[in-house]
């Protein structure tokens, strides 16, 4: 009878034993979403994190076993057929935010494509309940913040550079008869003070629309120009913007940088190369490679009378 093999299960730091004894569960949090999941500033959005954390753990299935049959179902841990219902006011009590500090996280989620807003009227025992929150997972555009390293680094690209991405209202569509189609609550910036001259200012400003597949050629081209200058992704953001994401724009202020010395700040070189329009002196030709100055020909014929009237002697004034 040979003995039974005895295992080990120390790993030699008593620490580590101890929380190998205990059973975690709850929200995951993906090492990459800290990445991917950003601000405008470049740094993570952390409100975003946790609350997505919070929608990914009741999207997740729960796993049942049976005892009889070993055989193994899986179910939902919400009620809805569909979504999820939460509050602000849930998430902002569990996280120990406001309300505004949650509503500005979903919303910022819902302009990555990582989730959906949908506002129902639910019908009640003790009326109707108008507004009511349900939020919809989208597992593709999940899977492309969670796993960047795949082919999908671009599609992450472009939601970074691009302005805006979902529309701040939309209709319920499909909506059943106990549903009412409402309008998503309107988001207000940071800065949340609005007046006329604010207004026409934005609204007369011009801006570039494109669709993703354009805007990843637009990023591509845009790193291959300043690839030499190895700027950060966050730069070229930057210029991009400054430039309108016209890359004819991008090549020519790099063009002029080419032809300029001792430059520290390239970004900010470039910026302002791009909104003040710097060009490149105009040549004749390879031979004769000086900048062309403009001359003002009257002028010039009038300093060549003056010089030959001084020229002129006594004799030369007599006989004319």
């Amino acid at each position: 009878m040979t003995a039974e093999k005895e295992f080990n299960h120390s790993t030699g730091n008593p620490i580590v034993d101890e929380i190998g004894k205990m059973n975690f569960s709850g929200n995951i949090i993906p090492e990459s979403w800290y990445r991917t999941i950003k601000k405008p500033t470049g740094k993570a959005d952390i409100n975003a994190i946790i609350i997505l954390a919070d929608i990914v753990y009741w999207y997740r299935p729960s796993e049942h076993r049976s005892e009889t049959s070993n055989a193994v179902t899986y179910t939902k841990k919400f009620h809805d057929e569909c979504y999820l219902q939460r509050s602000y006011e849930q998430l902002g009590t569990k996280f120990g935010l406001t309300k505004r500090q949650v509503t500005d996280a979903v919303v910022r989620l819902e302009k990555l494509g990582l989730i959906k807003r949908h506002l129902r009227t639910v019908k009640t025992a003790v009326g109707a309940c108008p507004n009511v929150l349900y939020l919809e997972l989208c597992p593709e555009v999940l899977r492309k913040f969670t796993y960047p390293e795949t082919n999908l680094t671009q599609d992450l690209e472009v939601s970074h550079f691009l302005e805006g991405g979902v529309p701040k209202k939309s209709g319920i569509s499909h909506a059943s008869p106990d549903e009412v189609s409402h309008s998503y609550e309107e988001y207000t910036p940071i800065n949340r003070e609005t007046n006329t001259e604010t207004t026409q200012k934005n609204t007369s400003k011009k801006t570039t629309t494109m669709d993703a597949v354009a805007m990843k050629q637009v990023i591509v081209q845009a790193k291959q120009i300043l690839a030499k200058y190895k700027l950060p992704e966050r730069d070229i953001a930057s210029i991009l913007k400054a430039a309108n994401y016209d890359i004819d724009k991008l090549q020519k202020a790099t063009s002029v940088l080419a032809h300029s010395n001792n430059v520290k700040n390239v970004t900010g070189w470039l910026i302002e190369a791009i909104t003040k329009e710097y060009s490149l002196p105009k040549k004749v030709n390879g031979f004769n490679n000086f900048q062309q100055r403009n001359y003002d020909y009257a002028q010039l014929e009038r300093q060549m009378l003056e010089k030959s009237q001084v020229n002129k002697g006594p004799a030369d004034s007599k006989l004319t």
